[in-house]
């Protein structure tokens, strides 16, 4: 099944111009989702944006929801995953997600449709607290429910779908359509018998609404994105890490106008072999030679021209006074996308100019994740660390998201592992912002409730003393309750060398070395992020210029990670 089948697909439904947004919308909103399948994000931010245009609480919840469904439906086939995963999208103190609850839990519960109907009637239809918003009208928690009647009780049956969300009653055009789309989309165009197709084909060629196109401009535009969805996006998968190619793509670079100097200028990791391409952050526009920036060959410095549309700062911005605003110890900082939007992409060849140690294939460490993933077999991934784990600065990330909203090294490691094996490949992240070794050790039992086939324990960069003592005892704690489990050690990044040294972080690779035992491996990040600094600027791969990595610096963390994973054994001399 192809990405224009999906993308076609979700529009065969009864009444396609259905996707709620206080339960319905516009084909221009459809077109929009349409466009941004796999971004649930995207989904939250156009009911935020378009919503509350004439909606406000559970009626902009209901259009998130449905539209967080949509984005997920196109990779997962799973309804419960497909409904999870909007339930994620929304406050889960609102009363549309504890209706989305009970949904999923009566589901389990009540053995037909006609018996849950009644329940929610009797709670989400009867009972007055739950309808203070409406006022006894159309209300978008009763149709989302209804919706999700047809999706847990028809059990992936296209008509019982249909037909269970429409004889609810309610809004009886929008339901039957909002869960069918849902559930089409999860099968694929392809997959679809002729009677839900045939007039579809017919159609191919008209007209959506106002400004969407036709079917088929819609399922071309959003067919291309998808392919470039391995590219960048939520699906991105890796390819070649920077010491085992002649290529560098979208390496970021922040110029800086130094002091006494007239222009500004940024540092590429290897010297270019050609002419090369400077992009805007977003990867969309293209800087020009000359006009933005000039280069002499056989140098790895670009420098910007007097009127160059590039951005950059001055030397005393990075290091702004003390108090200043966005200044964190001694140098500029921020969160979010503020470093991103600065950091241009610059993708090149550098044939004569490679990685300075030649690459050799590991010993391989990790023998039953190996094994599960080259026979295909299904496995859970569960990364347990601190906020560079949860994500913080990646594109992806939702406090920072940005086009080309990369996802996290976590992620990245899941997507290339199911991609470069064919296996199916779970990731539970269970990443947070200032956590340090100790709070790792007592999220150990949640880590053995997920039933990990693969552990990720990467703290260090907010840990001061004990931290032998208790990344010692977490690596204790994880094998004795995960026996079945191959473990990979990640060592942290340095910060910013302007205000704190490397040492520390070399002791702490070190340590994590020493800490390696059977089924277990260490990632060393901190040895190739400390070679790339010999040559670019912290500020070229940091995302908020102290101690968190932007879409490069995330890159790198899973490069390591999956060299640790090999498709095929390593050959014996």
């Amino acid at each position: 099944m192809t990405s224009r089948e999906r993308v076609i697909s979700a529009f065969n439904r009864t009444g396609y111009d259905r996707i709620p947004v206080k339960h319905e919308a516009t084909p221009e909103v459809n077109r929009m989702l349409m466009d941004h399948f796999g971004l649930p994000n995207i989904a939250i931010a156009m009911g935020e944006k378009f919503g509350r245009l004439m909606n406000y609480g559970d009626g902009v919840y209901a259009g998130q929801f449905m539209g967080a469904m949509f984005a997920e439906a196109f990779f997962e086939k799973d309804i419960v995953r497909v409904i999870e995963a909007g339930l994620k999208a929304i406050p889960a103190e609102s009363q549309h997600a504890e209706m989305v609850r009970d949904l999923l839990k009566w589901s389990q519960e009540i053995p037909t449709w006609e018996e849950c109907w009644q329940r929610c009637q009797k709670i989400y239809r009867e009972n007055p607290e739950y309808q203070t918003a409406s006022n006894g009208d159309i209300d978008c928690k009763i149709n989302g429910a209804y919706v999700l009647l047809g999706l847990l009780y028809g059990k992936s049956d296209l008509d019982q779908t249909i037909q269970i969300a429409c004889r609810a009653g309610q809004d009886s055009d929008c339901n039957p359509s909002s869960a069918g789309g849902v559930l089409f989309t999860t099968a694929g165009f392809s997959k679809l018998p002729e009677r839900f197709t045939k007039e579809l084909n017919i159609m191919m060629g008209a007209v959506l609404g106002v400004s969407c196109g036709s079917m088929t401009l819609v399922a071309d535009a959003a067919s291309d994105k998808a392919e470039m969805l391995e590219r960048s996006g939520p699906g991105m998968v890796l390819g070649e890490p920077l010491w085992r190619t002649v290529a560098s793509d979208n390496e970021p670079v922040l110029f800086i106008q130094e002091e006494g100097k007239q222009l500004a200028t940024g540092k590429l990791l290897f010297i270019p072999s050609e002419k090369f391409r400077v992009a805007h952050p977003d990867q969309k526009m293209q800087y020009e030679e000359g006009k933005d920036y000039t280069w002499k060959p056989g140098t790895n410095i670009i420098e910007l021209t007097p009127n160059s549309r590039i951005p950059f700062k001055t030397h005393a911005q990075m290091m702004p006074p003390k108090d200043s605003p966005n200044m964190f110890a001694t140098v500029l900082h921020s969160e979010g996308r503020f470093f991103h939007d600065l950091q241009v992409q610059v993708s090149y060849w550098h044939k004569t100019d490679l990685w300075p140690q030649p690459y050799q294939q590991l010993p391989e460490q990790l023998p039953r994740v190996l094994a599960k993933l080259r026979a295909k077999q299904p496995i859970k991934l569960v990364a347990l660390g601190d906020s560079i784990t949860q994500g913080f600065n990646a594109s992806g990330f939702e406090p920072s998201l940005a086009e080309p909203y990369q996802p996290c090294y976590p992620q990245l490691v899941a997507n290339t592992l199911q991609k470069r094996f064919g296996s199916k490949v779970t990731l539970v992240n269970f990443g947070a912002a200032g956590a340090e070794a100790g709070w790792g050790v007592e999220m150990v039992p949640k880590v053995t409730a997920e039933k990990p086939d693969l552990v990720f324990l990467a703290f260090g960069m907010n840990d001061g003393g004990g931290y032998d003592k208790k990344m010692t005892k977490m690596r204790d704690d994880v094998m004795t309750q995960n026996p079945g489990a191959d473990v990979v050690m990640v060592s942290p990044m340095t910060m910013n060398p302007l205000f704190a040294g490397a040492e520390g972080f070399v002791w702490k690779a070190k340590f994590l070395g020493g800490l390696v035992k059977e089924n277990m491996a260490l990632a060393d990040v901190t040895a190739p992020w400390m070679d790339v600094l010999k040559k670019k600027n912290f500020s070229d791969i940091s995302g908020n210029n102290v101690n968190h990595p932007n879409d490069f610096g995330h890159r790198l963390y899973a490069h390591v990670i999956l060299e640790l994973l090999p498709l095929t054994p390593a050959t014996k001399d």
